[in-house]
């Protein structure tokens, strides 16, 4: 099974193509809706339409769950949350809510379950050209998976995973969508990624 997770905090603008992009493609979609600590914006959880949309796409054909996790929340915590709510022996699919899936091709779930491989790099557009990502996207969920004190880094009970490390699966492009640049929660995502590159750098000496 293909579990695809969705931070959606006040994403009204793109969750929509979101959640379309990966019909078809996923068994199951987990949206998790909370604030991230030291996110500059008061509301706790989403104050657009985020939650209505997400429950009117909901059905047989697009499983989705909306969760609302304690809020504020750390980053890292969150992240590790998402990923420990997927049952081991699954793969998990990391998408933004202001990304779309542009390229699914072939049988990607044959892939998954003949590969040997517990992880994979997929493409994403940059400038127009494709890219293989370097942060964690599709991987099986494996016993004690989480994130680490980097929302970048992962590890689980063998130790340190390596996303590098990762072979490129091309049949699976993510793009931002159109309007991701000028969401409503824009401004305060520049802030906050100030903040955050300050926050880990400093939690990184202790």
């Amino acid at each position: 099974m293909i579990v695809a997770i969705v931070a959606c905090y006040n994403s009204a603008e793109t969750i929509v193509p979101c959640l379309e992009s990966l019909n078809g493609k996923v068994d199951l979609i987990l949206c998790f809706d909370a604030k991230w600590h030291g996110f500059p914006y008061p509301s706790l959880y989403s104050d657009d339409k985020t939650e209505f949309l997400i429950n009117c796409l909901n059905s047989s054909w697009l499983p989705i769950q909306y969760i609302k996790l304690p809020s504020p929340i750390d980053q890292v915590r969150m992240r590790s949350v998402m990923v420990g709510s997927v049952p081991e022996g699954n793969w998990i699919l990391n998408i933004d809510a202001d990304e779309i899936i542009t390229h699914w091709d072939g049988d990607i779930k044959a892939i998954l379950e003949s590969t040997k491989e517990n992880g994979f790099r997929v493409c994403q557009k940059y400038q127009k050209e494709r890219c293989a990502t370097t942060t964690l996207r599709l991987v099986k969920k494996t016993q004690g998976l989480h994130y680490t004190n980097d929302h970048r880094e992962v590890e689980d009970n063998n130790g340190v995973i390596d996303v590098h490390r990762f072979p490129v699966l091309t049949n699976i492009v993510i793009d931002h969508h159109e309007l991701a640049a000028n969401k409503r929660m824009r401004p305060y995502m520049e802030e906050y990624k100030k903040w955050l590159l300050k926050y880990e750098n400093e939690h990184r000496k202790t």
